[in-house]
């Protein structure tokens, strides 16, 4: 089922070494409103389809990025309408957020925000990133209340370092906050992932039951010369 949803045309239409982005034209007579899903569906891949009858009126704008029903563009002087095959159940779309440490300086835009804001559009400024290397690498979701879950998917980085970056990693579930890696060891263990990641991997991680919590971690256990990255997460 597609959903109605507003996107920033620039950063649609933006590309990435595994960024798929194709605009066909919509045949004379065509209803753009049929042509386009039509086509998305066709390709396989396509997860989001525009058409931009303003500025373009004889293509459809067809893309693999993961944007979710309940995201919220804020750029909306650039915005047009989508609809995206994003699942409206995910549970970690405009949610709360921790992680351990101060944003790192040189990695100005990969801000733990970017976990839950509900788009994830293959960029690398798409991505969380720790802020430094032999230090506690987690980040906490408070879902701001008690939740049932039974699906995890960790979108591994899309670059060469990935193997290093997201590797070693568990997925723990709790009902109080935690403020460091010692407390956060004391939560449940929803699943683990041993890596080493390939780049832009999906780890999916499912449970056998549902499992009630209120607060997600997530953390890399090892602590060595790599920051923990990840580009995307989903829970269900």
């Amino acid at each position: 089922m597609w959903r109605e949803i507003l996107v920033s045309h620039s950063r649609i239409t933006m590309t990435s070494d595994i960024k798929q982005l194709e605009n066909p034209t919509i045949p004379a007579g065509a209803i753009a409103n049929f042509y386009c899903p039509s086509s998305c569906l066709r390709m396989g891949w396509c997860k989001i389809w525009c058409s931009h009858p303003s500025t373009n009126p004889t293509h459809c704008i067809l893309a693999n990025s993961i944007v979710m029903p309940k995201y919220i563009e804020l750029n909306t002087a650039d915005a047009i309408t989508c609809y995206t095959a994003g699942e409206v159940q995910d549970l970690a779309t405009n949610v709360l957020i921790a992680a351990a440490g101060a944003q790192a300086p040189w990695f100005p835009n990969k801000r733990k925000e970017n976990l839950v804001d509900g788009i994830y559009n293959y960029q690398e400024d798409d991505h969380f990133s720790t802020a430094t290397a032999f230090a506690e690498n987690w980040f906490l979701i408070d879902f701001t209340e008690n939740v049932m879950i039974s699906q995890v998917l960790l979108f591994a980085p899309n670059n060469q370092f990935a193997d290093k970056l997201f590797y070693d990693l568990e997925v723990r579930v709790g009902n109080v906050t935690v403020t460091s890696k010692a407390e956060l060891a004391a939560y449940d263990l929803f699943g683990a992932f041993p890596g080493q990641a390939y780049p832009g991997q999906v780890v999916d991680l499912k449970s056998a039951e549902s499992v009630s919590c209120r607060f997600l971690g997530v953390q890399k256990m090892t602590q060595d010369w790599f920051e923990f990255e990840v580009a995307h997460i989903e829970v269900y």
